[in-house]
């Protein structure tokens, strides 16, 4: 997934979904895909029995594509001093850090959870300062983290103050001037810091970013209403009944055309190879009238109108063929935007454009943003899947969806807790 480095925009939502006993912590993104990063708002610190390791810089970058109650997170630390050294390295040798959303604390908006430190086998994230080098390995459980919402930002952000005990961490080098008390193993680390973190979406046709908010949720069901919600329910008896067909179609004339863009590493190629089709449809039908906490969908189809799709590599080529088979899937709605929610369906998509390439993509778990309204929309937000099998070198290794359709049937829908 391509980072975009965006100081201050947030994308990142710490959101409670109830279930029957207590309510699950979750992040959840404004849009999907989202991509995060954490700036830190001051120095962040590892104690060890030698001093401080302090470092001006420190970064991390993620993302995800639904809600989910963790998070893996890549660091960067930088301008390290430590040990009573003026200079200091640190390398994390693909250390990554987990996050858990935890628990709400009393104070509306606050959030209490820990942190998993994964390493690769064999490795460590590596601090050296002159004679001195201190390792600190894969371990769990590690607290506390608290998440503060700033919901006055624009967009609103949030805060993730770490304040970490118990760390675990191997001296492996203790040499003249070095503090340290000798070599060997310990575990009376300790790690603080705050950090801003944001995100984005990334648009790779345009090689923009779109910046998302945050909120705060405490959702336990997805409902499907006929009416606009009120205090985010469905008004009484305004609900969308079991086996609800759902359509929503795009026309170019209307919404403009759906653009499916093949990328290499996270860029548009140098090919410009856009797939654009004039007419798609979006099918499924509900297989409940309440889910906890998504609402399970069968027969989720995404169709194309191939003679009405081409492409713009040079010389171009028709479509011959574009299919994919109807899957299970469910719909979630997002609390930072009442009324509206995402449509989750595994998506395997195959492409033979005559004989210029033939290629085929999937994703587990492609989400489609659905904005409810008394004419409700659907959107490809420009989520990947990624390439299955490459028949043509131009098939590269992604491929990315933009899109517009207006939901036809229930025109008038809205997605709720």
């Amino acid at each position: 997934m391509r980072t975009v480095k965006l100081l201050g925009c947030i994308a990142l939502i710490v959101c409670g979904l109830g279930t029957s006993s207590a309510a699950a912590t979750e992040f959840e993104g404004g849009l999907y895909p989202v991509e995060i990063v954490g700036e830190e708002t001051g120095n962040h610190v590892f104690t060890v029995d030698g001093g401080a390791i302090t470092c001006a810089d420190a970064s991390f970058t993620g993302g995800f594509e639904e809600a989910t109650e963790t998070v893996v997170v890549d660091p960067v630390f930088s301008k390290c001093t430590a040990l009573g050294f003026a200079e200091a390295t640190a390398k994390v040798e693909g250390c990554q850090f987990k996050f858990y959303a935890g628990e709400e604390l009393e104070e509306e908006g606050d959030y209490k959870g820990t942190a998993d430190l994964l390493c690769p086998a064999g490795k460590a994230m590596v601090f050296t300062a002159g004679t001195c080098e201190v390792q600190i390995g894969a371990q769990t459980g590690l607290g506390t983290l608290q998440y503060d919402e700033n919901p006055a930002a624009e967009p609103p952000n949030i805060t993730v103050e770490a304040n970490l005990s118990k760390i675990k961490y191997n001296k492996t080098k203790d040499g003249f001037l070095c503090p340290l008390a000798g070599t060997g193993v310990k575990e009376d680390g300790t790690y603080v810091g705050n950090t801003l973190v944001g995100g984005s979406t990334y648009d790779i046709e345009t090689e923009e970013s779109e910046e998302v908010g945050v909120a705060i949720n405490q959702a336990g069901n997805t409902k499907l209403c006929k009416k606009a919600p009120v205090n985010k329910a469905c008004p009484a008896n305004e609900e969308w009944a079991a086996s609800t067909p759902f359509e929503a179609s795009a026309d170019a004339k209307v919404q403009g055309p759906v653009k499916l863009t093949i990328s290499e590493g996270g860029k548009f190629p140098a090919s410009k190879n856009v797939v654009t089709c004039k007419k798609s449809l979006v099918k499924a039908t509900s297989e409940a009238a309440l889910g906890t906490p998504s609402l399970p969908m069968k027969d989720v189809e995404i169709t194309f109108t191939v003679t009405e799709c081409e492409t713009t590599k040079k010389n171009g080529c028709n479509v011959v063929s574009m299919t994919n088979a109807p899957a299970k899937g469910y719909v979630r709605s997002t609390g930072m935007s009442p009324g509206n929610g995402y449509l989750y369906t595994p998506f395997t998509l195959s492409i033979a454009c005559g004989g210029e390439f033939s290629c085929e993509y999937s994703s587990n778990n492609y989400p489609m943003h659905i904005t409810g309204a008394s004419s409700a929309g659907l959107e490809h937000h420009g989520a990947q899947l990624a390439v299955t099998k490459a028949g043509e070198p131009g098939c590269y290794d992604h491929l990315s969806l933009r899109g517009k359709y207006a939901v036809t049937k229930p025109q008038s829908l809205w997605v709720t807790e």
